[in-house]
C-alpha cells in the first residue's frame, strides 16, 4: 500500500498497517520538539507549526532579548504567588514541608544563610579588593576567613540562637576577616574545625 508521511509529506510503499512514517529520520521529529520540526522547511514541516520567525532570522531569546529581562515581581505578587500555592498543596515551609526533621539546621548553618554573614563577607571581599592575601591571586573561587575562629567567638560570647549571633559585634568585626583562595583556605589552622598549623 502506499501512505504519505505527515513529516515530510512524501509518498512511501510499505506492507506494515502501522507504520505512519517513511523513514526513522521523520519519525524521531515527530517524537522531538517543536523547536526541531522548526528547523524544516517551510514546504515540509506540518501545517500545525507555527512559525514567529522565517526559520533564518530566529531571535535570541536570551539576556537583554527576553521579554523577561530586568523585570520583577512586586513583593505583593511573590505573597499573592505564595499564597496561591499553599493553597494548591504545592508549598510547603517549615513544618508543613515532608522532609521537615524538627529544626536541625546547625546554628552555624542558620548563621551562614542570614543577610548579615552575607554582607560581612562581601565588605571583606571589597576591602581585599577580591584578591588572596597569601598567594595574590584574583577572580578565583575565594572564601571569608575567621582570623580568630568562628566556633570560639560563639563559644567565648554564648551565642546559643541566630539572635544572640546578629547582636554579637565580635562575629561581624571584618578586621577579623581576611579574603583566601580556596586552596590557601584549606591550608588554615582552623578550616573545617581542624586545629593544625598553617601549612606554607
Amino acid at each position: 500500500m502506499i501512505k504519505r508521511c505527515p513529516i515530510c509529506k512524501k509518498e512511501f510503499k510499505t506492507d506494515k498497517k502501522r507504520q505512519i512514517y517513511c523513514s526513522s529520520r521523520c519519525f524521531g521529529l515527530s517524537k522531538k520538539s517543536h523547536k526541531n520540526l522548526l528547523r524544516l522547511p517551510k514546504g515540509i514541516a506540518p501545517k500545525w507549526i507555527t512559525r514567529p520567525w522565517d526559520g533564518k532570522n530566529r531571535p535570541e531569546l536570551s539576556g537583554k532579548n527576553h521579554p523577561m529581562w530586568d523585570k520583577h515581581h512586586t513583593e505583593e505578587a511573590r505573597r499573592k504567588i505564595k499564597e496561591a500555592r499553599k493553597k494548591q498543596g504545592r508549598i510547603n515551609v517549615g513544618q508543613e514541608h515532608w522532609n521537615w526533621k524538627g529544626g536541625i539546621s546547625s546554628l552555624r548553618d542558620r548563621i551562614y544563610k542570614s543577610f548579615k554573614f552575607r554582607q560581612w563577607r562581601s565588605d571583606i571581599f571589597t576591602r581585599d579588593n577580591y584578591t588572596c592575601q597569601k598567594c595574590g591571586q584574583k577572580g578565583t573561587k575565594l572564601n571569608a576567613h575567621h582570623i580568630k575562629p568562628f566556633s570560639q567567638i560563639i563559644k567565648e560570647n554564648n551565642i546559643k540562637d541566630v539572635e544572640d549571633a546578629l547582636n554579637c559585634e565580635e562575629l561581624w568585626n571584618i578586621n577579623n576577616g581576611i579574603t583566601l583562595c580556596e586552596k590557601c583556605h584549606k591550608k588554615t589552622e582552623n578550616y573545617g574545625g581542624r586545629q593544625n598549623k598553617f601549612k606554607k
